[in-house]
């Protein structure tokens, strides 16, 4: 069960420059009844977290916006550990900057930005049951997620949209190890669409592309780890 109460505030502090502010108190309790692998029941809460955010968009032309923002994180998370004890929920916190851009009447948009999210309780993979291969899980302090991604999209003829993205990002814990080792680094994607007209009014077509590096760390079978 989870409660909460939230409140935004928007003010424009100058004619260029806006401020978006707000926070959130929740109120999280778990109620777990004896199961297979929990044959002990439980009771999890977390009262009166404080989760408040704010943000300044700078409008730097008419086109062109820059910003920044801060916020607190409180995720409950469903993963459990060796003893099938759940694991705390996320906090944590998040810093983004970044531009946007609208250009040609809107048919040509463009962003970039740069982020660093700093939790703690994040889940981390601790092997598996060897019977059922029920995954455990562990939870990692201190672990920071941070990288940058952009993207680009537009109508470049009329009827034809396409669309480029690029992201890229690293996440270890306090000891410098990675904590996502089974997802890519970098990722790139592309899409495109066609819309016909004339005689064939209504038919579309398209086609996407996504590129991945390869993961820090891949299985190549069952307890072998190739780096």
């Amino acid at each position: 069960e989870q409660y909460a109460i939230y409140g935004v505030t928007r003010l424009q502090l100058a004619k260029p420059l806006k401020l978006i502010t707000g926070a959130r108190m929740s109120w999280w309790r778990r109620d777990q009844e004896a199961a297979r692998y929990t044959p002990v029941p439980f009771t999890l809460r977390e009262d009166g977290i404080f989760t408040p955010y704010a943000g300044l968009i700078l409008d730097v032309t008419g086109n062109l916006s820059a910003y920044v923002s801060y916020s607190r994180i409180f995720n409950p998370q469903n993963s459990q550990d060796r003893n099938g004890d759940y694991l705390p929920p996320v906090q944590g916190a998040n810093y983004e900057a970044g531009l946007k851009g609208e250009w040609m009447n809107g048919r040509l948009r463009a962003s970039a930005a740069l982020f660093r999210i700093e939790q703690d309780n994040f889940a981390v993979a601790d092997g598996s049951n060897p019977d059922t291969g029920r995954p455990f899980f562990r939870p990692a302090r201190g672990t920071v997620s941070k990288g940058y991604e952009g993207e680009i999209a537009g109508k470049i003829l009329p009827g034809w949209d396409l669309s480029l993205g690029w992201s890229a990002f690293t996440a270890k814990d306090v000891d410098g190890l990675p904590v996502q080792p089974a997802h890519p680094g970098r990722v790139l994607r592309m899409s495109t669409r066609y819309d016909f007209g004339g005689a064939l009014d209504g038919f579309s077509f398209g086609g996407s592309l996504r590129w991945e590096s390869r993961p820090p760390m891949s299985a190549v079978n069952a307890g072998t780890e190739l780096n």
